[in-house]
């Protein structure tokens, strides 16, 4: 298994399981569920969790590919500048998440403390959608504006 592999493999984790855990928190958050709150609460932790992995792996990707024909340093440097924002928000969203849980450990977590998770959550979701569209934009260029050429007779809409 390739450095870049492993990132694809590793970066599909945090893409996907943040908007899951999200939807799942304000499930829980909407019901006042204190035990679906501590579950969403829990996963948001462990999803933060594979932020870090993804962004490791980040740099080894990098270094593979970045020669490639086609691989331009400013796709690259754009999918690494917003992917360090995801980062930050990913493990903000996993401390605040292990501190609602702790504080909550006997008459479970607050609801402002779950309305805290989820707002960071939405922010960690956001943050990461951008930094999936930017590394596309590395290796297809069929999502990069003007990059493939356009026939003739295509409809552009």
């Amino acid at each position: 298994m390739t450095p870049s592999h492993l990132h694809l493999i590793l970066n599909h984790v945090p893409v996907v399981g943040f908007p899951l855990v999200t939807l799942l928190l304000f499930v829980a958050w909407l019901r006042k569920s204190r035990e679906l709150q501590s579950v969403a609460l829990a996963g948001a932790l462990l999803i933060s969790l594979t932020t870090v992995s993804a962004f490791m792996t980040g740099e080894p990707a990098e270094e593979q590919i970045e020669h490639a024909p086609g691989v331009t340093k400013d796709h690259i440097e754009a999918h690494e500048d917003v992917a360090r924002i995801s980062l930050g928000l990913g493990l903000l969203c996993g401390i605040v998440a292990a501190a609602v849980l702790l504080r909550g450990r006997t008459r479970g977590p607050s609801r402002g403390g779950v309305a805290l998770t989820l707002a960071v959550a939405i922010a960690t979701c956001a943050a990461l959608a951008i930094t999936s569209e930017r590394g596309g934009h590395i290796r297809h260029p069929e999502i990069t504006p003007g990059a493939l050429p356009t026939s003739a007779g295509e409809d552009r809409d």
